[in-house]
């Protein structure tokens, strides 16, 4: 586990560093070539999402797990950096294909959030219902929030971010529906996972919920010990 972590921090140090520099260079590629503001602070905008993880980590007091924290890169990357920066979502079906990741994405945090705030942390098979119902309803509202978000945005700027002109309520219909399937998808990876706990065997996406669990969650942890930093 610690040689894994050791490895996804040198991934991810590189990671990072290749996201920075292509906000950078198509930001000011469209400031001085293109004379485009617009674009130039909306490349920019992607940067501060880095800082989340790092910051959500030492808000709570959590030892920084590696592995997620690429998993977060990775969708910023996807979703921002080549659906915003790079492609302005001129890809057909690329947005669609984001917010199915997003269904998989939120769910998979809303696991880390059901043992965070579950007494006692303890992970049980009899866990697997009521956190598989909790990861749905949650990556689901989180879904309707945003499309809620977007609604909001055209009401102040009078922009149609949910293609209502062209589509009326398709748009934001099928990023529902996308999105749920994303969810489901996770939930069945989720079910899966509860019936084989035993084998220790996990794949790389609940392999880092494993890593993030056994760092801050697992019931042996004393209170208060998951400030430190790798």
């Amino acid at each position: 586990m610690r040689k894994r972590e050791q490895t996804f921090a040198l991934v991810n140090r590189i990671f990072v560093a290749a996201i920075v520099a292509l906000h950078l260079g198509f930001a000011f590629t469209y400031l001085l070539r293109d004379g485009d503001s617009y674009l130039f602070q909306k490349s920019l905008l992607g940067l501060p999402l880095l800082l989340l993880p790092t910051l959500v980590f030492r808000i709570f007091r959590l030892k920084t797990c590696h592995q997620l924290n690429f998993w977060v890169y990775l969708f910023i990357f996807l979703a921002h950096t080549i659906g915003i920066t790079i492609t302005h979502y001129n890809i057909p079906y690329y947005d669609k294909a984001m917010h199915t990741l997003s269904g998989v994405f939120v769910a998979f945090l809303a696991l880390c959030c059901f043992y965070f705030f579950k007494p006692g942390r303890e992970i049980d098979r009899k866990d697997g219902p009521l956190c598989c119902l909790f990861v749905f309803a949650v990556s689901m509202a989180v879904a309707g929030l945003w499309e809620i978000g977007e609604y909001t945005v055209s009401c102040i700027d009078g922009s149609d971010p949910q293609l209502v002109l062209s589509t009326g309520v398709g748009d934001t219909m099928q990023d529902m529906i996308v999105c749920m399937v994303g969810t489901l998808l996770f939930v069945g990876v989720l079910a899966h996972w509860y019936l084989r706990r035993d084998d220790r065997r996990s794949g790389p996406l609940m392999g880092a919920f494993d890593t993030f669990y056994q760092y801050n969650l697992a019931p042996h942890r004393a209170a208060g010990q998951g400030g430190e930093k790798e």
